[in-house]
This record gives structure tokens, C-alpha cells and sequence, in this order.
């Protein structure tokens, strides 16, 4: 009983003195895209909301917030690598955590955002997350772990769909339809 006394006031007063750790990414760009081009994202654990419109460009919108609070044995560090290559556009998370151990709380906020041509065709590879997807006409690949999916709009014929769990909801679509 002594010895779990101690331990107590040990970790009690490790959480007192540990202070709010916020780490933020944030990214707000515009980037070349062909109307016809393909937008290729990989990402975890996001909210992603990707619209089509008649505009020319994709407009990249990121926010991430990690709020911790007591300590945390390791570090994470996180990043976006965006680029555009030959009118299509490439959207890759990288993040490398060496967290071994925490006492405490941990909280992310995630959100992604992209508004691009209507015509363009979007390629998804991501773990966890929520998709909202709206009007994109071109070919609809999503690679997904375990996310739920909401497609309004997207009047293209050709979508594939690779899940290990999850919801995928559709209010439209021909032609091609390949669900694994």
C-alpha cells in the first residue's frame, strides 16, 4: 500500500507540472491542375471534404491540431508534401512518431479541404476518416482502411472502391462500379 502511495503522488505531481503541448500544421494554397487532371491524396485520420466547381486551379486547404496534455515519452513530427506534376496534382502525408509511451491526454483535429475542376479524377489512399466528396465528374478510386464515405454529385462512370470497413453512400453514377 506504501509503495502504490508513492507511485500516486510520483505521477500526480509528473501531471501537475506537465504543461498543454498544441502542435499546429496549417496549409492554404492555390495549385495548378488540368480540368481534366487527377488529384492523387494520401491521408489519416482526416476529415476530407473535396468539391468541384468551374474553377481552374485546386485550392488546398489543411488544418491540423494536436492538443496534448501531461507528458508524453517520444516526439511526432508531421508534414504535407504537396506537388504538381504534369497537370495532376499530388497531396502525400508524411508523419513519423516515435511516441513510446504517454500519461495523459490526447486530442487531433484534421481537416482537409480541396476545391478543384469539376472535370478532374481523384485517386484516395488513407486509414481512418471521413470523406465528403461533391461533383467531381472523373474516375472515383478510394483506397480506404476503415472510413465513411458520402458521394453527392460525382455523375461519373467509372468508381472503384477498395474498404476493410466503413459506410460509402452514393446519390448518382454509370457505368463502372468495382467494390472490394
Amino acid at each position: 500500500m506504501k509503495a502504490f502511495a508513492i507511485i500516486f503522488f510520483f505521477f500526480s505531481g509528473i501531471l501537475a507540472t506537465a504543461q498543454t503541448k498544441d502542435g499546429i500544421f496549417q496549409l492554404d494554397k492555390e495549385y495548378k491542375i488540368n480540368p481534366n487532371g487527377t488529384i492523387k491524396l494520401n491521408a489519416s485520420d482526416a476529415k476530407v471534404y473535396v468539391t468541384g466547381s468551374t474553377r481552374n486551379t485546386a485550392h488546398v486547404k489543411i488544418y491540423r491540431q494536436v492538443t496534448t496534455k501531461g507528458v508524453v515519452f517520444g516526439h511526432e513530427e508531421f508534414s504535407v508534401d504537396v506537388s504538381e506534376e504534369n497537370g495532376n496534382l499530388r497531396i502525400r502525408e508524411t508523419s513519423n512518431s516515435t511516441v513510446v509511451g504517454m500519461i495523459g491526454y490526447n486530442y487531433e483535429k484534421y481537416s482537409i479541404t480541396i476545391e478543384a475542376p469539376e472535370g478532374i479524377s481523384l485517386e484516395v489512399k488513407g486509414d481512418d476518416g471521413d470523406y465528403w466528396i461533391r461533383n467531381i465528374d472523373g474516375r472515383i478510386s478510394l483506397d480506404l482502411d476503415d472510413a465513411d464515405v458520402e458521394l453527392t454529385g460525382c455523375s461519373g462512370d467509372n468508381f472503384e472502391f477498395r474498404m476493410d470497413d466503413g459506410d460509402i453512400l452514393m446519390d448518382e453514377g454509370k457505368g463502372r462500379l468495382d467494390i472490394n
